[in-house]
């Protein structure tokens, strides 16, 4: 097998790094971040781990001797198993499982078995290497989007929402109680300032609305929480409000 003079180690080194990697699936980062941001940029973080996993498995040369299928398709297996052993382990270390980390590891396992192969074959290496950084940034589309709401947040702060930018709406959260469901959407219908509003619709079970994520902010210098709130219909609506303190 060809070997990539870039990425030349010693034998067991490769073995190494893929332990690691996969160590990293279970730790429970505690990064005094937003969910809205981290949870995403840990899900697509799971592409790169088992892209650099599929290509230390590759300079590992366990299957150098075996025919070409199985070259191709036992790292495949290999780490599509360790990928949904990692999930159901998960919560013994404080981590959720989650499908979307599942299709996103067997993504960076696909993608760099396809690398090393095409890098073997002398057979555009660099377009499949291209395309999988241009993946990886797909993936990272939903943490980039967090990343501006938590910055907005932060900007605007003492105001929770105007609505007015689209990403406001991933520090909303749809929630209920019982069999019954809930949507929430940007409207430009009843804007209370400017052109847009938060619609919460719903229906069933005991009680139904959304949550905000505030971050972490200090509330003590504030004597009052001001919202205005739309019923479209005739009948009156109860709402009720809850404050989880994190102190």
């Amino acid at each position: 097998m060809k070997m990539m003079p870039f990425l030349k180690m010693p034998p067991k080194l490769p073995l190494y790094i893929i332990a690691v990697l996969i160590a990293l699936c279970f730790f429970p980062f505690d990064l005094d971040a937003d969910e809205v941001f981290y949870g995403p940029f840990f899900d697509a973080g799971h592409f790169g781990i088992f892209f650099l996993a599929a290509i230390a498995l590759e300079r590992a040369n366990l299957f150098s001797t075996r025919p070409n299928a199985v070259k191709l398709f036992a790292p495949l297996f290999c780490l599509g198993a360790a990928i949904v052993l990692v999930e159901l382990l998960q919560p013994l270390f404080g981590r959720t499982p989650s499908l979307t980390d599942i299709r996103n590891g067997f993504l960076g396992t696909l993608a760099g078995v396809l690398v090393c192969a095409a890098y073997v074959r002398g057979r555009r290496a660099l377009i499949c290497a291209l395309f999988s950084a241009l993946l990886q940034l797909v993936l990272l589309n939903p943490a980039i989007a967090g990343f501006r709401a938590v910055r907005w947040r932060a900007s605007a702060w003492p105001l929770l929402a105007d609505f007015e930018t689209p990403e406001q709406a991933l520090l909303w959260a749809p929630i209920h109680y019982g069999n019954g469901f809930t949507e929430i959407r940007i409207s430009s219908r009843q804007a209370a300032d400017g052109r847009s509003s938060l619609a919460i619709t719903g229906g069933g079970g005991t009680w139904r609305g959304a949550e905000y994520d505030a971050g972490e902010r200090d509330w003590s210098k504030y004597g009052q929480l001001v919202l205005r709130a739309y019923n479209p219909h005739a009948h009156p609506l109860v709402l009720s409000l809850r404050i989880d303190d994190m102190r």
